[in-house]
């Protein structure tokens, strides 16, 4: 798989190969600039990949239009991202329930899997009418946890999204992500350049290792 934005001329990405077992709890690791993000929207299928196939779930994602993209997206991988990306001015149950609803989930089936969830990551039912704005740091983390879960995906992919936690913070955040995660037996793809964190996954693995550009440029950040 090789990727370039669009204009470029040099590749961002020129993977050959680069796998995840059902299940598997993998920690992918690199500087800032390395690729880390692109190589995970282009799993979810959030960029369009011009060369090479991308499989997931043994679908070919690169074959895929657009709207089957997002009702894929929708039905099987959950997405924390970086910035967490609720709608700051709905509430904690609108945000999650946004996600619910391009999956076909029914409202009352939202509602059970919404309480399960905040459950499992400690946070107070009341919060479901409280705006995302006005929540704390840590608790909007769970919150979008909890939207990246609801619909019971197959993959979860996390990208950095404990970098505004400090250190303690950060294993208890991680710790109730994997707890949640064992729950439904995701295949989980976590993103940090914070090698500390290595110790709660099954494996880890280096942008350099999978990404040629950086091999053909001695490792540096692109």
């Amino acid at each position: 798989m090789n990727f370039k934005w669009p204009g470029s001329s040099n590749p961002v990405l020129d993977i050959s190969e680069f796998n995840v077992e059902r299940g598997e709890r993998l920690f992918l690791y690199g500087a800032s600039g390395s690729g880390k993000s692109t190589l995970l929207s282009l799993i979810a299928g959030l960029l369009p990949s011009k060369e090479g196939e991308i499989h997931v779930l043994e679908q070919d994602m690169s074959k895929m239009g657009d709207r089957a993209k997002d009702r894929f997206r929708a039905k099987h991988i959950g997405f924390v991202f970086q910035q967490f990306n609720l709608i700051p001015y709905l509430d904690v149950e609108s945000n999650i329930g946004l996600a619910a609803s391009l999956a076909g989930l029914s409202k009352i089936e939202t509602k059970q899997r919404t309480l399960a969830l905040l459950d499992a990551l400690l946070i107070d039912a009341r919060f479901l009418s409280q705006r995302a704005d006005k929540l704390s740091i840590g608790q909007q983390q769970r919150v979008a946890v909890a939207r990246a879960l609801i619909n019971e995906p197959e993959v979860l992919i996390a990208d950095e999204p404990t970098s505004s936690l400090d250190e303690e913070a950060k294993d208890e955040f991680i710790e109730l992500l994997l707890r949640t995660q064992q729950r439904t037996g995701a295949s989980v793809i976590f993103v940090s350049h914070d090698r500390s964190l290595m110790k709660h996954f099954d494996r880890t693995q280096s942008m350099t290792d999978i990404n040629r550009v950086l091999a053909h440029r001695g490792s540096h950040v692109i």
